[in-house]
């Protein structure tokens, strides 16, 4: 069983800005603060470009896929709304 050894770590002091750091493996490290706002800029980018920039689309799709964002089907959202109301008889 090969063990693993921590070659350095990465601190924060006090008061420091919050930053995406690289690791020297390739790794991106991004703060659980900034994940919502990175995943909403993908979602939204994705969303406003016109179809006909598909090499544009594909490369902002693979980055979502690597972070691990759902791309929300706003169609089915919408089904399971209305099949989930209650109305009285």
């Amino acid at each position: 069983m090969a063990s693993q050894t921590l070659i350095f770590g990465i601190q924060l002091a006090p008061g420091d800005e919050p930053r995406a750091l690289e690791q020297i493996n390739g790794d991106l490290l991004v703060p659980a603060a900034a994940r919502p706002k990175l995943e909403k800029a993908l979602l939204a980018a994705e969303e406003a470009l016109p179809p006909e920039c598909k090499e544009q689309i594909q490369a902002l799709a693979d980055a979502r896929r690597l972070l691990g964002i759902v791309k929300p089907d706003r169609e089915r959202e919408r089904l399971l709304n209305h099949l989930l109301t209650v109305r009285p008889l």
